[in-house]
């Protein structure tokens, strides 16, 4: 579970489910901010071997293709209630330092790059793998720092 303090009452839930296999949630809209921090919640997790890594996307066309963002999750390898809730920080950038954002692969490790984000079209991508039917309850997080708050 997170710690005390991660989920916040202005923490804003922006998908939750169960991954049984390599998927994606629904798409969601990421509210309008200066930086934010994903918490990536994870419940109980069965199977043998499990291996979870998410990443996040965006669309640039309103929901027909999906990228990867420099924005991946340390991978989640544990089973039981006690897992340690991974997170990442980021802030958004405008299309000028574009280039320096590129394409990432789904799995390889945390990562968290300020990057251009189309908050209108943002999901969750993930990758499933173990044996014994792996099972991996979730709940996405954001939390928020507002425009303009950035530095106070």
């Amino acid at each position: 579970m997170p710690s005390a303090g991660m989920i916040q009452p202005s923490s804003k839930l922006l998908a939750s489910g169960t991954a049984l296999a390599t998927g994606n949630t629904a798409s969601f809209v990421l509210p309008y901010a200066d930086a934010y921090r994903l918490l990536l919640v994870i419940g109980t997790v069965t199977g043998t071997n499990p291996t979870f890594d998410a990443v996040l996307q965006d669309s640039p066309d309103g929901g027909t293709t999906w990228v990867n963002l420099p924005l991946r999750f340390t991978q989640v390898i544990a089973t039981g209630t006690a897992i340690n809730a991974p997170y990442i920080i980021f802030k958004q950038e405008n299309l000028a330092v574009a280039a320096s954002a590129s394409v990432v692969a789904a799995t390889g490790g945390a990562l968290a790059a300020d990057t251009p984000i189309n908050v209108k079209n943002v999901r969750l991508a993930y990758t499933v793998g173990g044996t014994s039917t792996p099972t991996f309850p979730f709940s996405l997080y954001a939390n928020c720092i507002g425009r303009g708050q950035i530095g106070l």
